[in-house]
């Protein structure tokens, strides 16, 4: 995402933090508070209702002075003095291991290419300010990965239009004539953001002195525009079969990906579109292309294709052949299970009642809408786009766990606040909305969920409701809902993390040896602006090496921390093994305890209902009287792995941040959990079995946190092995 493009949709703020995309295989849930919205004094056919935090639908990113120069041109553990580097009292939460700049904004990475023996990574950058404005490229280099070097703005905005994200490449063979056989130019495209209309459009820079100073091609005017606001951060790529260069970009809030090509980087092809498909509750952004090598499997060679859907990215893979990709099926919910309520296929409401304009006096059976079912379906936007209304159903009994309907049309969460401009599906008891969806900005229907297994046996009615004005989404549609203990789900979609801070990630091009290399912006837009660094915002992930395996018969993405990583373990290593965690709390030695570490662990939960490791903890005890910090672990009865920061320290900044991220979780034949856990000053990354599941959360701990221990719920559990370091700076 980049920075004020993403203002218009400021509904994702609270209520999109809580907005999960469907998956039968693996979710994350957010379990923190949410504030009750204020009582309503809207009337509806069942009487005037307020809000009682409603459930949202279940799953269906030594320096330079940084300045604008880019011109228009054992059982034991062993003894060890080593502890973190020494806390800045004045910044507590500047990260030790992970990049960040000096100061000021930044957000996704951008342009990510090796050349002549350096990474470079550039990425989103304010070089004003610590507010998302003024978007230009911010640089920086690497050798390893690890210990990066902040280098001068690379590319800046201007008044007229601000450069958003997009990709680097070596143009090896001069295609595009910028440089010289001998002196081939690096290209970075990106997207022209104007500052007056709105429209996103692709330009292209260029340098000849490895990156150091770059020029703009024919001014910064772009190369490939087709009138959209919403068409944004290419990747590009040299496809060596098809001997052209292919772009990959977003058409973001229609949730697709455009392909196009090109043979010289300046006249571009278009040739198919993927999408929408999968998660489409935000929009798609910042994709990726890549073909990778499936291990163990004679050299087969898979494409995969990553989109980025806050707050994290899901992928596909399939096939290429230079024109179109094909991603592999793996299966969808077909609607059919337990008791319908509606299928809007008859040519009156029945039962239901309606009250304003915008929902007629009958279903809509005409109009191009992918994905709805039978002949009839609920359209709210009446004449105009502006015309509200509601749609009421009889009351009926809550028979069901799961309340299962397709949706399309505007994206604007449900708020009891009045004046509310939401187009919403929620569900009524005892005059309070308890559950809500919304729409994707999108004509295409997907599925979503509710869960309402806390008002089994209820009585209930569903109000649609538009109390939207405006001309751009103005409206919600609705087909087939359905009482199931069966969630509906949409075609199952695995993400590359399940976390709430891992987006916008992105690889490198030519990295040697073909390895596959990618970083994401340790943030979330639903809280990055608010977040209680001062003169800086926001971090880099740790770099991942990624690897196509073979994971219960499907091609997945597995990730581990670069090996290079390891450069930075200073001292010896703090080792133990066999450790029965009762009960409680079991406090780890000093020499475990600091705020940059390298933890492995191996976990048998036992009988314990709950058991894992708490990291950053504080000295000082938080109101309630609990001890401060975050708490990684595993949920032996639901089967989850989990990240619990409600806890964590700084919190208060946001109502979307503290809270529980889970991921589903099953252990192998030995029933043991193995986690790999990087600790930063200001962050938690997650690898779980090897990498097959990953998880990162941002947190922002007392001065003082730095404290371990192992914790057991509801009996005991065992630490089978357990490995800590200390990791240094990278600066």
């Amino acid at each position: 995402m980049k920075s004020f493009k993403k203002e218009p949709r400021a509904a994702l703020s609270f209520a999109a933090a809580f907005l999960l995309p469907l998956s039968a295989t693996a979710c994350f849930q957010n379990e923190g508070n949410s504030d009750s919205a204020s009582p309503s004094s809207q009337g509806h056919h069942s009487g005037a209702y307020t809000s009682e935090a409603p459930s949202q639908p279940s799953p269906a990113s030594s320096s330079e002075s940084p300045s604008a120069t880019a011109t228009s041109h054992s059982s034991t553990p062993a003894a060890s003095s080593v502890t973190s580097p020494p806390v800045n009292e004045s910044d507590p939460w500047r990260p030790v291991t992970h990049y960040t700049p000096e100061k000021n904004w930044m957000n996704d990475p951008n342009g990510l290419v090796y050349h002549k023996g350096e990474y470079h990574l550039f990425y989103q950058y304010n070089p004003k300010g610590s507010d998302s404005q003024n978007m230009s490229w911010g640089h920086a280099t690497s050798k390893d990965l690890v210990h990066w070097k902040e280098r001068t703005v690379a590319i800046s905005g201007t008044d007229q239009y601000n450069v958003f994200s997009g990709s680097a490449v070596v143009d090896t063979h001069n295609t595009s004539g910028f440089g010289t056989p001998g002196n081939p130019p690096m290209v970075a495209v990106w997207t022209r953001n104007d500052v007056a209309t709105g429209i996103q459009s692709q330009s292209l820079a260029y340098s000849t002195d490895d990156g150091k100073t770059w020029t703009l091609h024919n001014g910064g005017a772009p190369v490939l525009d087709i009138g959209s606001k919403s068409f944004r951060d290419p990747k590009v790529f040299w496809d060596k079969e098809a001997k052209q260069w292919t772009m990959v970009i977003a058409k973001s809030d229609e949730h697709k990906v455009a392909f196009y090509t090109s043979p010289n980087l300046k006249d571009w092809t278009f040739k198919s579109e993927f999408g929408p498909v999968g998660d489409v509750s935000t929009a798609w952004e910042c994709p990726d292309f890549f073909p990778m090598k499936v291990e163990g499997d004679n050299g087969k060679t898979r494409w995969v294709l990553t989109v980025n859907t806050s707050p994290s990215a899901q992928y596909f893979v399939g096939e290429w052949n230079g024109r179109t990709f094909k991603a592999d099926s793996s299966g969808s919910y077909k609607g059919k299970e337990g008791k319908e309520l509606a299928s809007f296929d008859q040519d009156t409401y029945g039962s239901w009642t309606t009250t304003g304009s915008s929902f007629g006096n009958r279903p809509a059976s005409k109009g191009d809408v992918p994905g709805h079912m039978g002949s009839g379906y609920v359209d709210s936007f009446g004449s105009a786009d502006s015309n509200t209304g509601t749609l009421t159903s009889p009351e009926f009994t809550v028979s069901a766990n799961h309340l299962n309907m397709l949706i399309a049309g505007g994206s604007h969460p449900y708020s009891a606040v009045a004046g509310s401009q939401h187009t919403s599906v929620n569900v009524v008891v005892e005059g309070k909305v308890v559950a809500t969806a919304t729409g994707n900005d999108s004509k295409t229907m997907f599925w979503q969920s509710l869960d309402l297994k806390k008002w089994r046996g209820k009585k209930a009615r569903i109000v649609i409701e538009d109390k939207n004005t405006s001309n751009h989404w103005g409206h919600i549609m609705v087909d087939q809902i359905v009482l199931s203990d069966t969630a509906a789900f949409n075609e199952t979609v695995p993400k590359v993390d399940y976390g709430h801070d891992y987006y916008a990630s992105v690889t490198w091009e030519g990295a040697p040896g073909d390895k596959r290399y990618a970083i994401g912006w340790m943030s979330n837009w639903t809280y990055a602006k608010d977040v209680p660094t001062k003169t800086w915002r926001s971090a880099m992930s740790t770099v991942r090496e990624l690897k196509l395996r073979k994971v219960n018969g499907k091609e997945r993405l597995v990730f581990s921390p670069v090996s290079e990583l390891e450069s930075l373990r200073t001292g010896s290593e703090f080792k133990k093994s066999d450790i029965t965690i009762g009960q409680g709390s079991t406090p780890l030695d000093d020499e475990a305890s600091g705020k940059s570490l390298d933890i492995s662990l191996t976990l048998d939960p036992q009988k314990a209902k709950e058991s894992g490791i708490s990291v950053l903890e504080g000295e000082k005890k938080d109101t309630p009287g609990k001890t401060t910090g975050t708490k990684i672990g595993y949920d032996a009865a639901k089967q989850q792995i989990f990240v619990d920061r409600s806890n964590s320290g700084e919190a208060g900044f946001s109502p979307a941040f503290a809270g529980r991220s889970t991921a589903d979780f099953k252990p192998g034949k030995d029933g043991l959990v193995r986690l790999r856990i990087i600790v930063d000053s200001s962050s938690v990354e997650v690898f779980a079995d090897n990498g097959k599941l990953v998880m990162t959360e941002t947190v922002y701990p007392q001065a003082d946190a730095k404290k371990i221990s192992l914790f057991a719920t509801g009996g005991n559990a065992e630490a089978r092995d357990l490995s800590v370091w200390h990791l240094g700076s990278y600066r």
